[in-house]
Order: structure tokens, then C-alpha cells, then sequence
């Protein structure tokens, strides 16, 4: 029997609010100097990304005080603990508002100081969880089920490699502030980025092979199709980042071969899109698509993706690149508007704090 309480089942995924939210702030921060009035609803989604932060790493820590077993079950379920290392991105989106945004009230050596601080706690965070979940598969006693494999396995190689949304431009403050720490910056987000990329072939490759053998996806899991995007989005974004760095530190003599590389990773994410959309459309029409938590799980993907697509913007001006960013960012900001308000709903009601209670 389900009951209701705020605590005991506050999803680890709930940070995803945070990294939707700041990501669409900063998309729509990169589009303010074209179209300036944009820099309002920017400024108001960073406010609330920020607050949204406080608030839900003051009832995580209040959940693990006071309802440590519950916290437990969600850290050993095969699901719900991939969505504990978005903690550590939520991190690091709010580092990257205070970066882009904040930074226009804040001199610049108090951003350089307090988003390395965030980049240090982010990188422990993402750390942990990645051997945590990596140990927690290798020594399972008994296989997971079908449906407990999806791409929310792909969450810990994401994060990996969401270190370098703030780690490439703390090195880029880094050789200005404390250029004797810079190339270790740029070291550790390599390895970082490795990790992640290298996770992000296996797993996905697994998750891709067990889809092709077993049933589709149901459709509270189907928003993890979006995880699967953002892999895409992270791979294409931070190592356009990281080339620039390299070249900064004479560590390469161009980025254009790395650009290159963005931009052949960056097609592979439209057909994901593609396909992610027609999954949604078969379960649309075959019993229902309704709304769940999850379904954060589209937004900071799809923004991780557009943030990816103004860098190739830059990189490689078009046409065609031009208006994919503009159609992804107004898709972005009408799927986060559908999101957030359903979000709000389900507070309001309390349907997204209803779980079954552990048995004593």
C-alpha cells in the first residue's frame, strides 16, 4: 500500500530539476546577445535553479538524517541508483550560472574561487558514484532484471563528462588567476572526460543490445531514452571546450581537428531524438504516456544537447546549424514550461512524494 511523504520518498533524481532548469538559463544567457530581452526569463530560470538547489539538498540531507533506510533502498535499487550522481551535476550547473550569469554581479576572482570550489565538490561527488554503481554491477549476486536495464545506467559516464561544463572554464580562469594550477585543471578533466566516454561505449552498447533482445522500454522508464541524448550533447560540447583549452596551453597548435569531431558526434544526436520521439509517439498511442518525475529526465538531456549545438553554431556558422539551435532551444523552453508546471501540480497534490513503505 502507497502513502505519502515528502521525505521518506524524495526521488534521488530530483536534482534533474536543477540541471533542466540552469541549462535552459544558460542557453537562453548565450542567446541574449542577439536577442536581449532574453536575458530576463535567463536571469529569473538561474534565481530558480539556484533556490531549487538549496531546497532539495536541504531535504536529501534531511532524508538521509532522518530516513536512512529509505535513502538505502533507492542507493541498492538498479534504477533509482543511477540518479544519485545527478547531485553532483546539479553542482555543476549551478557553478556554470555563476559562471555565465552570476558573473555579472560577482568580480571575477570570487567566481574563479567559489566555482572551484564547486568543480572539487562535483568531481568527489561524481567520483564516488561512479565506483559505487560500477561495483554495485560487478558484484551483483543475481542478475538484473530486463526492465531494471536502461539508459539511466548511462548517468554516471554523463557525469564524467559534465565535469568539464565548469571545469574547462575554471581552467580558463585558471590561467589567469592561478596559471600554475591550470594544467593539472586541464589533466584532471581529461581523465575525467576519458572515463566518461569510455563508460559511455559500454554501457550504452549493453543497454542498446539488451533493447534489441528484450521488450521496449515502458513508459515511466522511456524519458531515459533522453539520458542517452545528453551523452551525445557531452561529448560534442566539453570536448569543444577542452580543444580550446589545449590550445590556450599550447598543448595543441588548433582545435579545428577536434571541432571536426564535435561536429560528426553531434549528427549522431538528431537521429537519437528521432527515435526517442517515435518511442514516446508508440506509447502515446498504445495505452497512455502520462506524466512522472522522469520526464526531467528529456530536459537537461535536450539542454545538454542544445548547449552543444550553439557551440557547433560557433564552430561551423550555417544555416543549417544556425536554425537546429534556435528549434532545439524553443522546443527546450516549451518542453521545460510543460515540465515545470506538471512539477508544481504534483507538489501542490503530493503525487510525486507517494511510496511503499519498507516493511519492518
Amino acid at each position: 500500500m502507497q502513502e505519502v511523504h515528502v521525505h521518506k520518498y524524495f526521488a534521488p533524481s530530483w536534482p534533474a530539476f536543477v540541471m533542466g532548469t540552469g541549462g535552459l538559463a544558460n542557453i537562453l544567457w548565450k542567446w541574449h546577445a542577439a536577442f536581449p530581452v532574453l536575458q530576463y526569463p535567463a536571469i529569473a530560470l538561474a534565481a530558480i535553479a539556484l533556490i531549487g538547489y538549496v531546497l532539495i539538498m536541504t531535504v536529501q540531507l534531511r532524508r538521509f538524517s532522518a530516513y536512512p533506510e529509505y535513502a538505502l533502498r533507492d542507493l541498492h535499487d538498479p534504477i533509482q541508483s543511477n540518479f544519485y550522481v545527478t547531485t553532483g551535476v546539479s553542482t555543476i550547473i549551478v557553478a556554470t550560472s555563476i559562471c555565465n550569469i552570476w558573473s555579472i554581479w560577482i568580480p571575477e576572482p570570487a567566481v574563479f574561487t567559489v566555482c572551484l570550489i564547486l568543480w572539487i565538490i562535483a568531481c568527489a561527488i561524481v567520483t564516488w558514484c561512479t565506483f559505487y554503481i560500477t561495483l554495485r554491477n560487478f558484484l551483483a549476486r543475481e542478475p538484473f532484471p530486463d526492465q531494471s536495464i536502461n539508459f539511466a545506467w548511462l548517468m554516471a559516464p554523463i557525469a564524467n563528462m559534465a565535469i568539464l561544463l565548469i571545469g574547462c572554464p575554471v581552467t580558463g580562469l585558471a590561467m589567469k588567476y592561478a596559471p600554475g594550477a591550470a594544467m593539472t585543471l586541464f589533466t584532471v578533466n581529461s581523465a575525467f572526460f576519458g572515463i566518461g566516454f569510455f563508460l559511455f561505449i559500454f554501457v550504452s552498447a549493453f543497454v542498446y543490445g539488451r533493447f534489441c533482445q528484450g521488450q521496449i522500454t515502458p513508459p515511466a522508464t522511456t524519458p531515459t531514452f533522453g539520458i542517452f541524448l545528453s551523452a551525445i550533447g557531452l561529448i560534442a560540447g566539453p570536448l569543444h571546450d577542452l580543444a580550446n583549452n589545449a590550445v590556450a596551453l599550447q598543448v595543441l597548435d588548433s582545435a579545428k581537428t577536434a571541432h571536426l569531431l564535435c561536429l560528426i558526434t553531434w549528427g549522431f544526436g538528431i537521429w537519437i531524438m528521432l527515435i526517442t520521439l517515435m518511442i514516446c509517439l508508440h506509447h502515446a498511442r498504445n495505452g497512455g504516456f502520462p506524466f512522472k518525475l522522469s520526464w526531467w529526465a528529456f530536459i537537461f538531456p535536450m539542454g545538454a544537447y542544445t548547449i552543444a549545438s550553439l557551440k557547433i553554431m560557433d564552430a561551423f556558422p550555417c544555416v543549417f546549424t544556425t536554425v537546429c539551435s534556435a528549434v532545439f532551444t524553443v522546443f527546450l523552453t516549451v518542453l521545460w514550461i510543460y515540465v515545470f508546471i506538471n512539477t508544481i501540480k504534483g507538489i501542490l497534490d503530493k503525487s510525486l512524494f507517494l511510496g511503499t513503505p519498507i516493511e519492518l
